[in-house]
C-alpha cells in the first residue's frame, strides 16, 4: 500500500491592485537602526525603552529645580512686596532683578513638575540657563555697590549647574533619547 503524494493547491493569481513592490495595508518596515551618539556599534542604541525607569538624575534635577525655584521665588516676592516696610533703600534696578527672580523661580519649578510628569526637559534647562543669567546680572550689581561674591545669592548659580549636570549628564541623555514625543 502506498500513500499518495501531497496535493499542491494550483497558484492563484494575486488579488486586484497587488503590487509586490509596494508595501500593504498594515505593514510597517521596521524602525531604522544606526549609530546612537553614545553607539558602540551598528544597530545598537544605547536607550531603554520608552517605558524604561526614570533614571534618578533626571529625578533629582526635576526636585532640585523645585525646590530651588519656590525658595527664589517666594524670597524675592516677599522683598518686593516688603520693600516699602524695610528701612533699606530699594531700587528700580532691585525690583526689577527681584521679579526676573521670581519669573525664573516660577520657571523652575514648572520646569521640574513637567520633567516629574515625564516631559521634556526643555524648558527646566532654559529656565535653568536663565537662572544663571540673572545671577550673572545680579553679581554685576552687587560688585558694582562694593559688595562681595557671597552676597550674590548663591543658591542660583549653584542651583542652575546641579540642575544642568544632571540633565546634560549620560544617564539623562540615553533616557530622553530613547522616549520619543515625550
Amino acid at each position: 500500500m502506498s500513500i499518495p503524494p501531497p496535493s499542491i493547491p494550483p497558484p492563484s493569481s494575486p488579488p486586484p491592485g497587488f503590487d509586490p513592490d509596494q508595501p500593504q495595508p498594515g505593514w510597517a518596515p521596521p524602525p531604522p537602526q544606526g549609530r546612537h551618539r553614545y553607539g558602540a556599534g551598528p544597530g545598537w542604541t544605547g536607550a531603554p525603552a520608552a517605558g524604561g525607569k526614570r533614571p534618578g538624575s533626571v529625578t533629582g534635577a526635576a526636585v532640585v529645580a523645585i525646590v530651588i525655584g519656590a525658595l527664589v521665588g517666594l524670597i524675592n516676592l516677599l522683598g518686593i512686596v516688603l520693600a516699602g516696610s524695610v528701612d533699606v533703600e530699594i531700587t528700580t534696578v532691585d525690583v526689577l532683578l527681584s521679579l526676573l527672580a521670581v519669573a525664573v523661580g516660577i520657571a523652575l519649578v514648572a520646569g521640574g513638575i513637567r520633567v516629574l510628569r515625564g516631559g521634556r526637559p526643555d524648558l527646566l534647562l532654559s529656565a535653568a540657563y536663565a537662572t544663571a543669567g540673572v545671577w550673572l546680572l545680579n553679581l554685576v550689581v552687587v560688585l558694582s555697590r562694593g559688595g562681595g561674591f557671597a552676597s550674590a545669592g548663591l543658591l542660583l548659580i549653584v542651583g542652575a549647574a546641579v540642575i544642568v549636570g544632571l540633565l546634560r549628564g549620560q544617564a539623562a541623555q540615553h533616557w530622553y533619547a530613547g522616549r520619543t514625543g515625550a
